[in-house]
């Protein structure tokens, strides 16, 4: 199936189960593919007949930057669904939020989740 990638989208939440996590933002890393028919767009070249990524863009920003979530699993799982009811021809997402500044002690790059979710 064909998709949109959205690579390295990064926004400061609130997202996590310490106190420290809910008062001071953090960074986030969203990276994004998003599953859906591209023929129809590709031939007539009309913005209506695909899905706007800057708009998939501002819904995600207002979910991470928004509420504060305890997880990073009910954040994927909150942007996968503001996703699927905003835009009718998106049929599958494949979401990976990265948390590079997790309150752990220790190296690493970043913990993170992944999910898959199909149109409801």
């Amino acid at each position: 199936m064909d998709h949109i990638i959205l690579k390295g989208l990064v926004f400061r939440g609130r997202h996590g189960v310490f106190e420290y996590e809910k008062e001071h933002h953090q960074k986030f890393i969203i990276n994004g593919i998003l599953f859906l028919d591209l023929k129809k767009a590709g031939r007539s070249d009309a913005i209506s007949h695909t899905l706007d990524y800057k708009q998939a863009h501002d819904h995600i920003k207002k979910i991470v930057t928004g509420e504060s979530y305890n997880l990073i699993e009910a954040l994927a799982e909150a942007i996968a669904e503001s996703l699927f009811k905003a835009f009718e021809l998106l049929q599958k997402i494949e979401l990976e939020i990265q948390k590079p500044e997790a309150s752990i002690n220790g190296e690493f790059d970043y913990f993170g989740v992944k999910i898959f979710r199909t149109r409801p």
